[in-house]
Parts: structure tokens; sequence; C-alpha cells
């Protein structure tokens, strides 16, 4: 049988449910959830408009199995940051991550946004990802070696809508 996948905003109660998301693969670092859990309260709390961050969380039978997140980067008309993914590892290879990026680039593009910008790790963990961007239609336009730390770079990816 084959799952049933709602997309939705997010709601009271996701925040938990989305940082298990994020720690059901190796990815992501202690620092990093804190942030993303930030984010999310402050979402949740405020509203998204109010807050500037917009959240898309795709759930099936068992709850949430993917989250988008983005923002109009502060100072510009029209450039949106895609701040977060994540896909439960149980969700992986489905469509959903390709899926979420479709829909964040809806929400952009309905508000005049035209250029997306995401930034990213230069390491494995993150190949993944990359591939799933590249495929997309956004293009690499910059590296910065050593970005986080030692070996770890940063490659920013954009895509005009």
């Amino acid at each position: 049988m084959e799952r049933k996948i709602t997309f939705t905003p997010i709601m009271a109660g996701d925040t938990p449910k989305l940082i298990e998301v994020l720690t059901s693969t190796p990815t992501f670092r202690p620092g990093e959830l804190e942030v993303a859990a930030e984010l999310m309260d402050k979402a949740i709390a405020e509203g998204e408009e109010a807050s500037g961050y917009f959240f898309e969380v795709a759930r099936d039978e068992e709850g949430p199995i993917a989250f988008s997140c983005w923002g109009l980067n502060p100072c510009t008309e029209h450039t949106w940051d895609f701040y977060w993914m994540g896909t439960h590892v149980r969700a992986r290879r489905t469509g959903v991550a390709r899926a979420l990026m479709a829909h964040l680039e809806a929400h952009i593009a309905a508000r005049g946004g035209k250029l997306v910008i995401i930034e990213t790790a230069d390491n494995e963990p993150y190949a993944a990802a990359r591939t799933l961007y590249l495929s997309s239609g956004y293009i690499e336009a910059a590296t910065i070696k050593d970005f986080y730390r030692e070996g770890e770079g940063k490659v920013i990816f954009t895509k005009k809508l």
C-alpha cells in the first residue's frame, strides 16, 4: 500500500517531532539542532509571516517525515534563503524532499521572489543534498573552503525563479 503524504505549515507541538526527523540521521550537530528548534518555536509562537520563517511539513500516517524552512533575505527585495531541509531516514528516496522544494519555490514565487539561495556543507554527509539541489535546477555559485571548520567548507547554490 502506498503511503499518503500531506503537506501543512508548521503547527504547535511539531518542534520535538521535527527535531526527531533531523536526529534520524547523523548529519546535524547539537548546535544546529538548537538553531533549528529556535526557528521552529519562533514560527509557531509568532506565526510565519511575523517571524519571517516559513515551514512546510510533510506528514504520513505516523506523523512528520520531512520539512523545509525558508525566509526572505533581509535587506533584499526578492531574494529568499532556503534555511533548512530535513527528511527522516524512513522517508529518504521517496520524492518528498523534491516535493517540499517545489512547495517552497511556489510560495516564494507567489510572493514575488526571484532568487533562492541555499548554503550547505561540502562534506560527505551533505552529498545527497547537493545532488538534489543540482538536479532541481540550482547552480553552484560559490564555495568557501574551511568555512564551518578546518576541512569543511560551504557551498552556495542559487536558482532564479
